[in-house]
């Protein structure tokens, strides 16, 4: 399954004709409105024209949660590099910024831009590169939460390890939260500019 998911992403991405440039991460700062999420497949037409530029990757994730303040310092890079494998990149063409807490609760958000790869792409990419490749019993359901829909990508086996991931598109971004708790990822979900 994995490999025909794989095959049909990179068939995709090389009849898209997509050009893929290195972009730096970003850090986090001030968060602004963005694009509302989207269930359209991947098409080159996605995203900005060539005269507009995107906004910044970090104005898609929040900057507090409550009155907490979060982390904006790069976590996951394994599961980054999966993704890059699993897209057939390199793990520096993705543009990507990070907002976390690890105190109280456990919560990692993670924005992920592939210049000329619509998010809708990387979300599917994602789904096959959140967990280790020996882990069997990955289950992804789609889900609305606090009215946003989204995707629940889980494994029993390693969710107590690894926590559970709820995805989500914002324009050409991929929005990632992973948590223990599902009340947390609404609330990292409710907190989404």
């Amino acid at each position: 399954m994995k490999e025909v998911r794989l095959a049909a992403l990179l068939i995709a991405a090389a009849l898209a004709g997509c050009a893929m440039t290195p972009v730096a991460s970003m850090p986090a700062a001030s968060p602004a409105p963005t694009g509302s999420a989207t269930s359209a497949r991947p098409s080159p037409s996605d995203g900005p024209s060539p005269a507009e530029s995107p906004p910044p990757i970090h104005t898609v994730l929040p900057e507090r949660l409550g009155d907490v303040e979060l982390h904006t310092f790069e976590v996951g890079g394994d599961i980054l590099a999966r993704l890059a494998e699993t897209l057939g990149v390199e793990r520096e063409q993705f543009e990507t910024a990070f907002a976390s807490e690890h105190g109280g609760r456990f919560i990692q958000m993670t924005a992920i831009r592939l210049p000329g790869v619509a998010a809708e792409m990387l979300q599917e990419a994602w789904e096959t590169s959140a967990y280790p490749p020996d882990t069997t019993d990955v289950t992804v359901v789609p889900a609305t939460i606090r009215g946003r829909d989204v995707t629940v990508v889980d494994a029993a086996s390693v969710k107590a390890r690894l926590g559970t991931f709820y995805t989500l598109t914002r324009g050409d971004a991929l929005v990632v939260v992973q948590t223990f708790d599902p009340r947390a990822a609404e609330e990292a979900l409710a907190a989404l500019p």
